[in-house]
């Protein structure tokens, strides 16, 4: 398995007392320790594959930005750092810039894996459903490949409505489960429509 961690070294680590400080607010670590790690090796280190707890992980406090609210209050402290990449054992001197970029692009990934969450768990409505208790007749999903919802089912009221009109609703608010049997015969690209409660759905081909 890979294993890959971002270290920071103090190179004047004269003023332990106000680094200890900085450090203390994110990692609580017996002080002796802390400051053994900043006069002698690498002051703050972060597994850079360690996404922490789920719950402060959803919250925007995973391991990775924790470490880099550590390295600005460090450098406001007064400290001079130097950053290294441990990658599979191999470590290399590495810039704040390159650190920035890896942690750029964990965020895009985790943008998407809740993203994914996002779509697992809800669907999209209109405020007529969700406000007028108007009946649901018309269900599709969104093909829209530019459209961050793709793949979405949408449950509406069958009235035209904007953009400003349609919120993300939780499938157990839309009562997701009583439409499982329309769903599974909806192709994509196809809508399902009915007059009323009591119609019978008709699939067809989504008009653009």
């Amino acid at each position: 398995m890979n294993t890959h961690w971002i270290h920071v070294k103090i190179t004047n680590a004269e003023n332990t007392i106000k680094y200890i400080s900085a450090i203390r607010k994110y990692d609580t670590t017996p002080i002796s320790i802390i400051k053994n790690r900043i006069l002698t090796g690498f002051a703050y280190s972060v597994d850079w594959q360690d996404d922490g707890d789920f719950i402060d992980y959803m919250n925007e406090t995973n391991p990775r930005q924790i470490f880099r609210m550590v390295v600005d209050d460090l450098i406001s402290s007064g400290a001079n750092l130097e950053f290294y990449e441990e990658y599979n054992g191999n470590t290399t001197i590495v810039s704040l810039q390159f650190i920035d970029n890896l942690l750029q692009s964990a965020e895009g990934i985790q943008a998407e894996v809740e993203l994914d969450i996002e779509r697992e768990v809800s669907s999209l409505s209109c405020y007529h459903v969700m406000e007028e208790n108007h009946e649901i007749l018309h269900i599709s999903q969104i093909d829209n490949e530019d459209n961050i919802w793709v793949g979405m089912f949408q449950f509406l009221c069958g009235n035209n409505h904007d953009s400003g009109e349609i919120t993300l609703v939780d499938n157990e608010e839309i009562g997701y489960e009583n439409f499982i049997s329309i769903i599974d015969e909806l192709p994509f690209g196809h809508q399902a429509e009915r007059e009323d409660e009591k119609s019978e759905w008709i699939i067809s081909p989504k008009l653009d």
